[in-house]
């Protein structure tokens, strides 16, 4: 069993809030340029958040009750909340990006990211979940929250909100 102490679980805090922070104004500057991108991203900086405040809520719970309290869901939870939303956040200023532009004229947002999510669950599914001794869906998981993360900050860059 994992054991953290009870400074460096609070310690995890702090990126969560600053990447929080960060991820608030890049949905709104989604938000400026359109509306509907706007709640895309509002929704991917909002699971993000979700993801990280559980995971480093259920370390200071495993901190706090010397390891006697283990709620599962929030330190696996992490991964779902977090692929999700920065899926979305990276669709989000891919076309915003495109429309600013004047390459794309937007339409159906959510296809995008509904087939990029709905594969990964296929493949969740096929490697064996809901086994939850098989980590492979956290593996899959990590790569589309991986994939979307860096998609997401090298557009942040190039649209310069970065």
């Amino acid at each position: 069993m994992e054991t953290y102490t009870l400074g460096l679980a609070l310690e995890d805090f702090i990126p969560v809030i600053f990447s929080s922070i960060g991820l608030f104004f890049v949905s709104r500057m989604v938000k400026n340029v359109n509306a509907r991108l706007g709640k895309m991203a509002t929704i991917g900086f909002v699971l993000v958040s979700i993801g990280g405040f559980l995971k480093a809520t259920w370390k200071l719970t495993m901190a706090a009750t010397n390891a006697q309290t283990n709620i599962a869901w929030f330190d696996k939870g992490m991964f779902m909340w977090m692929s999700v939303g920065f899926t979305l956040l990276a669709f989000a200023l891919w076309f915003m990006s495109e429309t600013r532009s004047g390459k794309r004229q937007l339409g159906r947002i959510w296809l995008g990211p509904s087939i990029v999510l709905g594969l990964s669950l296929v493949a969740i599914l096929f490697t064996g979940f809901p086994d939850l001794t098989v980590n492979t869906w956290r593996f899959i998981l990590l790569g589309v929250m991986t994939i979307g993360n860096v998609v997401m900050v090298v557009l942040a860059h190039s649209t310069g909100a970065l």
